[in-house]
């Protein structure tokens, strides 16, 4: 699996910690997923706005939707994929409790642009795979960094 690989691992990693903190072992037990190849679906070879979707991926899922199913009877739920109009999607949300988080790994806004000049920005990588430049642009100031790489 290509897609969703950051958010399983934050989800790991989060329930890791939380069995240091209450002493115990908490692992994933069980896994549920489904992966496609949606930019090559029928469905979006008919539409005409399938030149706008990332079409280079070979030998790989463009959606991908995984429950990861944990020891202490908890659940993680990632969905991710790059056939849609937009670039990439990563979000994270955490329910528990006593606390909400949710985390935007890619769509900050931090540095933002708009242009309606399609050669405004070319050669450069404003945002990990969007489709173009034209309109508002959520650009990525560090993106490495934003989405984990470090």
């Amino acid at each position: 699996m290509t897609l969703g690989a950051h958010p399983i691992a934050a989800a790991i990693h989060l329930k890791t910690y939380e069995a240091s903190l209450v002493g115990l072992h908490i692992g994933v037990d069980w896994v549920s997923a489904q992966t496609a190849r949606l930019h090559e679906s029928d469905a979006a070879r008919r539409s005409p706005a399938h030149r706008w979707i990332i079409t280079e991926w070979e030998n790989v899922e463009t959606w991908a939707n995984v429950v990861l199913g944990f020891s202490d009877g908890s659940r993680a739920v990632v969905t991710a994929s790059v056939a849609m109009l937009g670039g990439v999607r990563n979000t994270f949300e955490v329910y528990a409790t006593n606390t909400v988080i949710r985390a935007d790994i890619t769509s900050n806004n931090a540095l933002t642009a708009f242009t309606p000049d399609p050669t405004a920005f070319l050669g450069n990588d404003l945002r990990e795979k969007v489709e173009t430049s034209l309109g508002w642009n959520f650009v990525e100031v560090d993106g490495g960094w934003a989405r984990g790489y470090p």
